[in-house]
């Protein structure tokens, strides 16, 4: 499976727990991510019955827009899963403040809320037997052998 030893960003995922408040649904998370073959990792993934929850942790700045193109890139490579809605986030902590940041429908960078968040994590998480099995790297690999146009 592509899950591999937790990096220090991913140790933000009890703060941001702890960010929105008791009773929320952890369960079915899948942190640190790479999809086989491409090595393209995911900080939190979590499934719901029709939405893919993607949260992306910073420990420290980072400019708005690389945090932006990262969640885009990120919904580029989980928008060929079968699931009708991506939530896409980014959580970073600077010292004692954390700041919560979320893709929107234009695919702009917008400010969040842990409640916002929380909402997401409300739905009915869904356990994947097989995570790797989602995941198609021949989709994302470009390869001569592919092209039929013959350019």
């Amino acid at each position: 499976m592509g899950l591999s030893k937790i990096p220090k960003e991913v140790s933000l995922y009890p703060k941001l727990v702890t960010d929105m408040g008791p009773l929320c649904h952890t369960d079915c998370c899948y942190l640190d991510y790479s999809i086989p073959q491409i090595s393209k990792e995911f900080d939190l993934l979590r499934f719901s019955e029709s939405e893919i929850l993607n949260v992306e942790f910073k420990s420290r700045p980072i400019p708005i827009n690389k945090i932006e193109n990262q969640l885009i890139q990120n919904k580029y490579y989980l928008s060929s899963l079968p699931f009708s809605q991506i939530a896409s986030f980014s959580y970073v902590v600077n010292g004692k403040n954390s700041y919560l940041y979320k893709l929107n429908a234009e695919n702009k960078l917008i400010a969040s809320t842990p409640i916002e968040l929380k909402q997401h994590f409300d739905l009915i998480g869904k356990s994947q037997k097989n995570i790797d099995k989602l995941f198609d790297p021949c989709q994302y690999l470009v390869s001569p052998f592919n092209d039929r146009n013959g350019s």
